[in-house]
């Protein structure tokens, strides 16, 4: 599912990271569509799309200082330039 770094999906590396940190919540889930830096646009119903072709979301759920330590350690990792949104949520 989406990107691999080592042979390894983007997705279960951030997700394994984010608990090893003890962050209260991780998940990854296949985009409905969309383009990335590649620039093709990915519609898996229209086309038969390969599941590393997919667009993947992960989302990760934790206090800040907690969120700001998990980039500290994914930027470590040499992995591909991605977009980090980080968005303050309230109970």
């Amino acid at each position: 599912m989406g990107d691999h770094i080592e042979q390894r999906p983007l997705a279960e590396i951030v997700i394994e990271t984010a608990h090893a940190l003890n962050l209260t919540t991780a998940f990854a889930q296949r985009g409905a569509g969309g383009f990335g830096q590649h620039g093709q646009i990915v519609n898996p119903i229209l086309l038969e799309v390969r599941p590393t072709q997919q667009p993947v979301i992960i989302q990760v759920l934790g206090r800040r200082s907690q969120l700001d330590l998990l980039l500290s350690h994914l930027e470590n990792l040499d992995l591909p330039s991605r977009l980090w949104v980080l968005e303050p949520l309230t109970a």
